[in-house]
């Protein structure tokens, strides 16, 4: 645990802070907290839309290509500030997803956490290459 917290931590230091929140008819279902290194992605702030696909951008505004993505989920309670953005009572069963998404070079093109909701809807990963 001690090397993910360390990697981690080097994920989020000098890196882009995106949060949103996602809604499915008017309801919110999942809280996303993406972290985007600076040095791979220099001027985001000023490329990126708001209703703009993060991997269209790394794609086709900084050629990035991916590698891979690691993600590991695990089952969770809902804090104070998770429930009331996500309309839920507090303590509520979550879902919590960590991702890391990796270039060709090994390097972390993204880390991203989500809280999706477990009460209302299935969910589906689907792993292209």
């Amino acid at each position: 645990h001690v090397r993910s917290r360390r990697q981690r931590q080097m994920c989020i230091r000098d890196s882009y802070k995106i949060k949103r929140l996602r809604i499915i008819d008017n309801e919110p279902f999942a809280l996303e907290t993406v972290y985007i290194p600076e040095k791979m992605c220099a001027g985001l702030k000023e490329v990126l839309k708001e209703e703009d696909s993060l991997y269209r951008v790394f794609r086709e505004e900084y050629n990035h290509k991916i590698e891979k993505a690691i993600q590991t989920i695990e089952p969770i309670t809902l804090n104070k500030e998770s429930s009331k953005l996500l309309n839920r009572d507090i303590n509520s069963l979550a879902l919590k997803f960590d991702r890391k998404v990796y270039t060709k070079d090994q390097s972390i093109l993204e880390y991203t956490i989500s809280i999706f909701t477990s009460d209302k809807h299935q969910y589906q990963i689907m792993m292209t290459e």
